[in-house]
């Protein structure tokens, strides 16, 4: 199919020159057409290179013959890393501005360039693009293009030259996109699939797309079920993808039946498989690259049997199967090996004296010499080597929990305020905002109490919390002088856990009951009743199981008391449930989320705490996961908001009648937020429960930031007296 493309373009230009075109210049024409099928379908660089030379040379005065034969050859150079790639792209600039498309390609050639330059004249890494809510895995050859996945589970294309980002392949319903590995001439993306059908196993796939506009992706390879598939690398003449194949630990397959898997290149022509090397299962080969003359195949590995990979060593095996021989197994976690141009060393990071970048030179597949550091101190991610030896490097930094406080009045909601936190919750007056904060140790969380109209903000001494560990929202006493707050074991708090009152004005830690009483174990997550005098839990009889009980504590003594079985007893576990006392004090607005054919299922409930009595409000939907989201009333007792989230959709807010059959109101979508204020980029699925004002007039949620990641370009660095520079 591409040659007929290429031969039809070429006639084209033929075309063009006819009916006056010189011998030369159809000869041209035919050269060009040589060429391109030499780089496109053959893979051989040097030959199609000389042809592009010839292509020109004879194109006499057919200035889009010799544009596109002059495009070529400088593309051709800079694949290959010799020839002067930067003179021809500024020829094409300067002297055939007429030929926009041509000129424009070129143009962008150049600015890629450029970045390269830049990176070689300095001392260290520069950088040349940042991306929001993607992680790059893989760069061109040429440094023009890298690929990656973005939050929302799709394959990314970043033009590096352009600074620009677009998506190029969109995961289907139900379906999981992974490892996008761009080819050596940057024309196409291989990537891995699998299906998310509520049946087991699921079945996979390994694609392959153009990184055109437009371009539709063409299945290589796929399995209905049990099996996994990897694509890692590509051959250098971009005929095969490698790849990680077998019943490895994907979804739907039980890891008691895991036999091992194999290394195989995969033939983009036929789909057949030509296995290198078999692993056994508890083998995990990761950071695979194929050496730049094509022989030599590198990887990091445990050596023997070890979940925690406290030591993982490299190896180097041929690219047509063969012996593998370890180069690096000093003690250490030595991972990311990449091949110098030449193919005569690998560069690899290491832990083994502090986080670092080291180098070990290979002959003939085995290690020259013992590894040395090159540089100390490097924390950077390889995500890729350029033909002429740039490395190019990723920093990522996560999202991260971010505090919004709106304004709610009949107009709408409108953020307001927004700073660094998690799990917040509004004072009754609406003035403050309680939340938990790692601004000071990264390590740990304090409790903060930050007043919204000066800005200040008040932490408090005890850091009772590590991140993991699954801590509620503090939740605020009806006078607001105090907080309700859980902390974990500590010293005599019980194997539980406790709960203490916080004076705000004094700091002052008050003991008040145990998490565990001795016929339950209870839920951290639970609501405070308007007088704060009760606390409404769920509860079980064992450590494990469904909470099955509804509970009120008294916060005073810790004495206990049913109060009914927790509605959606059908549904299947696990079971959470986010808790709202109504405005009179005499309803629970509880929202269930359980397990439904191995997907949470999110239903609403009101329960009438004077008999226990439930009733649902709305149609079960299929919620973004597991952790309850806190429902709040209106001030009025008429309707009840809760958070909602459906897989990759984005969260919003709705408002459901009480006692009314009229359907749900939306009261806000996160990803058409009203601001008064500059937000940091936030992502639009990450919503979590919501605390209102005693008044309605104001609410507090928290969102996740979008991650960010930085694409550095650093001159390859291969002896100590370049890592010192």
């Amino acid at each position: 199919m591409k040659r007929m493309v290429l031969i039809a373009a070429v006639l084209a230009l033929i075309a063009v020159a006819a009916p006056q075109a010189s011998v030369d210049e159809r000869r041209a024409a035919v050269h060009l057409q040589a060429a391109q099928v030499k780089e496109t379908l053959e893979g051989d660089l040097k030959a199609a290179a000389a042809l592009y030379q010839r292509a020109f040379d004879e194109a006499n005065t057919n200035r889009q013959i010799a544009a596109r034969a002059l495009l070529g050859l400088g593309q051709a150079y800079q694949k290959l890393g010799t020839g002067d790639a930067r003179a021809i792209f500024a020829r094409l600039v300067r002297e055939y501005a007429d030929q926009k498309e041509i000129a424009a390609t070129a143009r962008a050639h150049l600015a890629g360039l450029s970045a390269t330059a830049s990176a070689r004249r300095q001392d260290g890494p520069q950088r040349i693009m940042s991306v929001t809510s993607t992680w790059i895995s893989s760069v061109s050859a040429d440094g023009r293009l890298a690929a990656g996945i973005d939050d929302d589970g799709g394959i990314v294309l970043c033009d590096v030259s352009a600074g620009s980002t677009r998506a190029l392949v969109r995961p289907a319903a139900g379906e999981h996109l992974f490892n996008a590995v761009i080819s050596p001439d940057g024309r196409l993306v291989a990537y891995g699939a699998i299906a998310r059908p509520s049946g087991s196993p699921w079945p996979v796939a390994l694609r392959v797309i153009g990184v055109e506009s437009n371009a539709s992706p063409r299945t290589v390879w796929a399995q209905p079920s049990g099996q996994t598939i990897l694509p890692v690398a590509w051959s250098t003449d971009g005929k095969e993808v490698l790849t990680r194949r077998g019943t490895g630990a994907a979804p739907g397959v039980p890891r008691a039946s895991l036999t091992g898997f194999e290394m195989a290149w995969v033939s983009l022509t036929t789909g057949e498989f030509r296995a290198v090397r078999r692993f056994e299962r508890w083998q995990n080969p990761q950071g695979t690259t194929v050496s730049p003359d094509g022989q030599w195949i590198a990887y990091a590995d445990v050596p023997e049997p070890d979940p925690q990979g406290t030591n993982i060593h490299i190896y180097v095996t041929p690219a047509q199967g063969g012996t593998a021989n370890p180069v690096v197994k000093m003690a250490g976690r030595n991972v990311a090996p990449v091949w110098t141009a030449d193919s005569s060393r690998l560069l690899f990071t290491s832990d083994r004296s502090g986080q670092g970048l080291w180098s070990v030179a290979v002959q003939a597949g085995a290690a020259v010499g013992d590894p040395v550091q090159i540089q100390a101190g490097f924390n950077d991610r390889i995500v890729g080597r350029s033909a002429s030896d740039v490395l190019y490097l990723a920093r990522s930094r996560p999202g991260s929990p971010t505090v919004l406080v709106a304004d709610h009045s009949a107009s709408g909601v409108v953020v307001r305020y927004s700073f660094p936190g998690s799990n917040a919750s509004i004072s009754p007056n609406g003035g403050s905002v309680a939340f938990f904060s790692s601004k000071t140790n990264p390590t740990s969380t304090q409790l903060t109490v930050r007043h919204l109209e000066s800005g200040e903000e008040r932490r408090y001494a005890r850091e009772f919390y590590s991140p993991g560990q699954g801590l509620p929202a503090p939740q605020w006493f009806p006078t607001g002088d105090a907080l309700l707050v859980y902390a974990p074991p500590s010293g005599d708090d019980g194997p539980g856990g406790a709960f203490f009152r916080v004076d705000v004005a004094t700091g002052a830690f008050s003991r008040l009951f145990p998490r565990d009483s001795q016929d339950y174990v209870r839920s951290v997550t639970g609501r405070l009743s308007h007088d704060g005098l009760t606390f409404y839990t769920l509860a079980r009889t064992g450590k494990s199981g469904n909470w099955t009980q509804l509970v009120g504590v008294d916060v005073m003594t810790g004495s206990e008391r049913g109060i009914a079985t927790l509605p959606g007893e059908g549904l299947a576990a696990p079971v959470t449930a986010g808790l709202a006392v109504s405005p009179d004090g005499k309803s629970l607005a509880i929202q269930v989320v359980a397990a439904v054919e191995r997907r949470p299922r999110a239903t609403l409930f009101v329960l009438d705490l004077g008999n226990g009595a439930a009733r649902q409000l709305h149609q079960p939907f299929l919620a973004g996961g597991y952790s309850p989201m806190l429902p709040a009333w209106s001030p009025d007792g008429q309707r009840v908001l809760v958070g909602q989230r459906e897989d990759q959709s984005s969260w919003r807010v709705v408002s459901v009648p009480v006692n009314a059959t009229s359907d749900p109101a939306l009261v806000f979508d996160l990803s058409r937020l009203q601001t008064a204020i500059a937000l940091p980029g936030i992502r639009p699925d990450s919503g979590g429960g919501i605390t209102v004002s005693r008044d309605g007039s104001r609410m507090a949620f928290v969102a996740t930031s979008v991650s960010t990641t930085e694409l550095w370009a650093s001159p390859l660095i291969t002896s100590v007296a370049d890592g010192n520079r």
